[in-house]
């Protein structure tokens, strides 16, 4: 028997081979089942962050609609540890963006201040006439206060927190993802 039989017989044979198969059709297999896992991990934490603000967003504007404040701190720094408290340490405060504005009307909430379009421009343009409503001298569009309010106004918090992946896996479309909540409630007479 010539070399070149035995190379075909042993070729045969080893193509009719089922053995490691399996090992095989794994290894090809298990770099995107591993995607797919982290993955369903990543956007799990990804929309978990985004509950979690919601959360904390429900529970500042619940304690800021009272007025009280925690000994020693004013209603803004009770509000902030009021987020803090329901956050459960996977978002720093400092790197939150923290906006409360102050309405009389909650139709009034994202409205722009009212301006006279000389130009019928459908939009303000620098040196229109406007009314001032929140009194700091330059047109906005959100005629909103900063502030916490008072007694019967109506407050929009809003939350901001940027996030990344927690693994890099996924960093191209999960790094600096934003996360808002927004909550508008009305404050009681206090």
């Amino acid at each position: 028997m010539t070399i070149w039989k035995v190379l075909a017989v042993r070729g045969r044979r080893r193509l009719r081979d089922k053995r490691g198969n399996t090992a095989v059709e794994f290894g090809l297999l298990f770099p995107a089942l591993l995607f797919i896992m982290v993955g369903l991990m990543e956007f799990s934490v990804y929309f978990w962050l985004s509950a979690v603000l919601e959360n904390a967003a429900l529970h500042a504007s619940r304690y800021g609609i009272t007025g009280n404040t925690q000994g020693g701190m004013t209603r803004e720094q009770s509000i902030t540890q009021a987020i803090h408290d329901n956050t459960y340490n996977m978002v720093d405060v400092n790197n939150l963006t923290i906006t409360t504005l102050v309405y009389d009307n909650f139709s009034d909430i994202g409205q722009p201040e009212p301006y006279a379009d000389a130009n019928m421009n459908g939009s303000y343009d620098s040196g229109e006439t406007f009314t001032d409503v929140n009194g700091n001298s330059v047109w906005d569009s959100d005629l909103g206060t900063a502030g916490s309010g008072g007694a019967a106004d109506i407050v929009v918090y809003k939350i901001e927190f940027t996030s990344s992946g927690i693994t890099g896996l996924l960093s191209p479309v999960l790094d600096n993802m934003k996360h808002e909540a927004v909550v508008a409630v009305r404050n009681e007479p206090f």
